[in-house]
């Protein structure tokens, strides 16, 4: 409850968020402009904008690889 979680790389705030809603305090930082908005659009409206969103971006490329140190090990 005292501590203060530092948050290096903004990015969408999903980690402000989770700070948000457990009561932290916290300090981010977001050195891009485009994610700085999404996370104040998110801060403001509790979610991130849904062309922002991992699924809808992937959705809209032809092929999505995947390396192959990252699917499952048999």
């Amino acid at each position: 409850p005292k501590d203060v979680v530092l948050i290096l790389f903004g990015g969408s705030g999903s980690e402000i968020e989770i700070c948000e809603l457990l009561n932290r305090q916290y300090i981010s930082a977001e050195i891009d402009p485009k994610y700085h908005k999404i996370i104040i659009d998110r801060l403001k409206n509790g979610s991130v904008p849904k062309k922002h969103r991992l699924l809808t971006y992937m959705k809209k490329k032809q092929t999505v690889n995947i390396p192959q140190m990252m699917l499952p090990l048999k």
